[in-house]
């Protein structure tokens, strides 16, 4: 999805302790947004994307990928991974791959 040039909307937050997940979205320049923990119904979750859609389109036009960003309560966006040191670094030594 990502060399197509697509946004990712998942509630996957293991993406960032996952390695190969984690390595197959950065090194194919993805750009996915990941609603931040809590219960709630399909139709808040919906919602929440829906009025943060203007903040995730500033996002897309404005930094580069690949990323990740959460979604928070209140539709507010927080830049996830990378941030600071690539914890791919850390992983088995698969920088190599990025």
């Amino acid at each position: 999805m990502s060399q197509k040039g697509w946004v990712v909307l998942m509630k996957d937050k293991s993406i960032a302790n996952n390695p190969l997940e984690y390595l197959m979205l950065m090194r194919h320049g993805g750009r996915a947004f990941t609603l931040a923990s809590g219960q709630r119904t399909g139709e808040e979750e919906t919602q929440i994307i829906l009025n943060a859609l203007p903040e995730i389109i500033r996002y897309v036009k404005t930094f580069d990928k690949p990323y990740i960003v959460k979604i928070y309560h209140g539709s507010k966006l927080e830049m996830w991974l990378p941030k600071g040191k690539n914890p791919t670094r850390t992983w088995f030594g698969m920088e190599e791959f990025l």
